[in-house]
């Protein structure tokens, strides 16, 4: 025989059957559990009162110029609005004028923490683009999130000159989510 309990909980209570040790999970359905006001509360005190939102597909470019004369630059590629969210979950590096054995570390900045990415080395020669260019690209899965009012940026670094400045497109893909104040 099925147990069926029709119930309207009101304050703190505690939740199982006469006789029966309750378990480390307070409640638990075999079916919907619906609120019909407030949302869900989580344990880390956020609340969820709408359905996931899968935000705007956002896509922003940006280009860190390392000059010749030195081996490291920084450039922001997309601040997030106040009340959003941005959810990174794809970055590309394009890098240009690197010499045969130059090799670049690029890297994105978020909220003051560093992420390195995959180590470009050497550029390919293009001998057909505006008198040959070196070209060289990596592109990378990654999950982080940017807080509203923070910068993402790209930082690169370079191994030694390669006599022009390198130019380093970054580009990110993901997305804008709405978060409550």
């Amino acid at each position: 025989m099925k147990k069926q309990v029709l119930a309207v909980i009101v304050g703190v209570v505690s939740v199982g059957w006469a006789g029966q040790a309750l378990s480390q999970t307070v409640i638990s359905a075999d079916g919907m559990i619906e609120s019909t006001s407030g949302g869900f509360k989580y344990p880390d005190g956020s609340v969820q009162t709408s359905a996931v939102n899968a935000g705007e597909p956002l896509q922003a470019s940006g280009d860190c110029v390392v000059p010749d004369d030195d081996n490291s630059a920084r450039a922001t590629i997309y601040t997030v609005p106040a009340g959003k969210r941005l959810q990174v979950e794809h970055v590309t590096f394009g890098a240009l004028n690197l010499s045969s054995s130059e090799s670049l570390l690029p890297g994105i900045v978020a909220q003051g923490r560093l992420f390195l990415l995959e180590e470009i080395v050497g550029g390919t020669f293009y001998p057909g683009l505006s008198g040959g260019l070196k070209i060289r690209s990596a592109s990378h899965s990654v999950l982080m999130h940017v807080g509203a009012g923070f910068s993402l940026e790209c930082e690169v670094w370079t191994t030694q000159s390669s006599g022009n400045d390198r130019i380093v497109v970054v580009t990110i893909a993901g997305s804008l989510v709405d978060v409550e104040p």
